[in-house]
């Protein structure tokens, strides 16, 4: 990965010998022709095959066809009695898959899309709100509304490159602020599967709040505390609290110059053995752990192929990296493969010349969509085409797998054919930071050139004694089957809670087996009402909209945890029911495929 890939120059050139000599041989047709003709590898078809009349019968009466030529994953209802394709993000199906071995089951990833007329009422709740937003700004510009704490620029200043932008300033003080009181909750405990938030109000329309000093208690569904290990007690917390006798908190110094505290190195040692890779490497914030690393593997000369839906470190790092960026549709294999072929073909035209290297940024689990990561899919793709492989387990590491090794262990996947392993302990450990695992010459590649070793402090040593904790237990090395337990425990309220909420007549997008549940709402109008009815029934929810989301794809997202209990879900939903029947945001139309179902935690 360091040195220049000169697989893919070769590849390249191989390509275009085969497009001359078919050019010059073969009858004279159009570019794309000569060009993919005589390629050495094969292209996915666009012209969708035909139908038979069978086949065009269930098309009429709503079945998704099938094609035998088509190569397809077998599917299989979760209610067991429905049989369909393959979803993507395009399409939406209520099936789960079997494995691409055949070994056990696996849930495919559904975007089940609302009737056009709802679309259509959410692009007109936007433009209303625009238009009293800039009616709101005109009252302010003339005097009718006091300013109160709104940003703007000094009239002195009006002739300078401005500092706000228009749009966004304009939406953030007339529709953000609306609704700021769902948002940035001050939390008075640790945030396990309850947690105590600080009673405010606001006499302002949110502009400043007022706090009477009590606090009340909530189930806490909006923590990425997936394996409950966010605890005051326990194992990992004596653990934590030790270290500071020993190691203090900080070493007050870069690692370049201060070392490394012995908790770290231990913690690099485990993290190596837990993902079975031969070294890996740990830094102090899972942020920087992206944004800062991408510079050291990519330069101008490389090409960066995103999933559209990556998160913002990584848009960061790809763009900081100075490497040429391409986004693909979000889990769409074929358009992937598209972006690796004319990437071969074709090269850097900036340059006129090949790529260097070829970098398939991907995550496991996507934070805002719920879903998982055709990893199969993709790295036989990266195979085929020479490429590298950068995968995101922030969210996947310690949640997805029989072990909690991540999507990998969950796809059957060799480690090996990974080539940059990334992953945060922010969610599934309880604690803080990042790691990058892989071969030992990439690790040593970074020790040598990562900013982090010359900029930043290392990781505190509570920190990594809180992760070394927790990883021993979900390796099971404590000598219990406690990690073991969380893990299956996970796994059983993430479908539990996905397939309830489709029974009541919800749209949830992701995956089953993902404990990323986005539940969609589409109205922004009703971020407020959700994010306020919730609390009054002492749930804490996340709400988003946009900019985080689409414009017409605001959701409440819910992040479960091993620590929550089945009569807390259970209390979840009945919250969420009662609040969806009054906001009327139950737009399924695949609740009649779980009504009679009985499901099981």
């Amino acid at each position: 990965l360091v040195e220049e890939g000169t697989n893919v120059r070769m590849m390249h050139i191989a390509v275009m010998v085969e497009a001359i000599r078919a050019a010059k041989e073969g009858p004279r047709k159009g570019n794309a022709f000569r060009i993919f003709h005589k390629m050495p590898f094969k292209i996915h078809s666009n012209k969708a095959p035909k139908l038979d009349e069978h086949q065009k019968e269930k098309e009429k009466e709503g079945m998704p066809p099938q094609h035998e030529n088509e190569e397809m994953m077998l599917k299989y209802d979760p209610l067991g009695d429905i049989d369909c394709p393959s979803s993507s993000r395009k399409d939406s199906g209520s099936e789960a898959s079997a494995d691409f071995n055949g070994n056990r089951k696996r849930s495919p990833n559904e975007f089940e899309k609302a009737s056009w007329i709802t679309m259509n009422t959410v692009y007109l709740n936007w433009l209303v709100l625009l238009i009293f937003a800039h009616i709101r700004e005109f009252m302010r510009r003339v005097g009718l509304e006091s300013n109160k704490k709104v940003p703007l620029e000094l009239p002195s200043q009006r002739h300078f490159a401005p500092l706000y932008s228009d749009f966004e300033s304009t939406y953030t003080r007339n529709c953000y602020m609306r609704v700021r009181d769902v948002f940035e909750r001050p939390i008075g405990s640790c945030p396990g599967a309850k947690v105590n938030v600080l009673d405010r109000y606001s006499k302002d329309y949110n502009w400043s709040f007022e706090y009477p000093g009590t606090q009340t208690e909530v189930i806490n569904t909006g923590s990425y505390n997936y394996l409950g290990f966010a605890q005051t007690t326990g194992p990992c917390a004596d653990a934590a609290a030790d270290s500071i006798d020993r190691e203090g908190i900080t070493t007050c110094g870069q690692a370049s110059q201060t070392g490394l505290p012995s908790s770290q190195h231990r913690l690099e040692s485990l993290v190596a053995d837990f993902l079975g890779t031969e070294d890996a490497i740990c830094f102090p914030m899972g942020f920087a752990t992206n944004s800062l690393h991408c510079a050291a593997l990519a330069d101008k000369n490389t090409l960066i192929l995103s999933d559209e839906y990556n998160h913002a470190s990584l848009r960061l790092g790809s763009r900081l990296s100075g490497a040429t960026v391409k986004a693909f549709k979000h889990n769409d294999m074929k358009d992937l493969e598209k972006c690796l072929r004319n990437a071969v073909v074709y090269g850097n035209k900036k340059r006129c010349r090949p790529y260097n290297k070829i970098i398939v940024i991907v995550e496991g689990i996507y934070s805002m969509e719920g879903s998982i990561c055709d990893l199969p899919t993709i790295v036989a793709l990266k195979k085929k085409y020479k490429a590298y492989l950068y995968l995101d387990e922030a969210h996947s590491i310690g949640a997805m797998g029989s072990s909690g090794r991540g999507v990998v262990e969950y796809w059957d996947v060799d480690v090996r054919d990974v080539d940059i392993m990334m992953g945060t302990f922010t969610k599934s450990f309880g604690a803080a930071g990042g790691y990058i695992a892989g071969s030992k010459r990439l690790v040593s590649h970074l020790r040598r050139s990562s900013p982090t070793n010359f900029y930043c402090t290392p990781m505190s040593p509570p920190i990594a004694e809180q992760i070394i904790g927790s990883m021993l237990i979900i390796m099971g090395a404590d000598g219990t089957n406690e990690g073991a337990l969380r893990i299956d425990r996970l796994s059983r309220n993430a479908r539990y809670f996905r397939l309830r909420l489709k029974q009541m007549g919800f749209i949830v997008y992701g995956s089953n087996d993902s404990p990323v549940v986005p539940l969609l709402i589409f109205f922004p109008t009703h971020c407020g009402e959700y994010g306020r009815q919730m609390l009054a029934r002492k749930i804490a929810i996340v709400v988003v909209s946009f900019p985080a989301t689409e414009m017409t794809e605001s959701r409440v997202r819910f992040c479960l945890s091993a620590a929550h209990t089945k009569e807390m879900l259970d209390e979840v939903l009945d919250a969420v029911n009662e609040v969806g029947e009054h906001a009327y945001s139950k737009h399924s139309k695949r609740a009649h495929l779980y009504k009679n179902k009985r499901i099981e935690w």
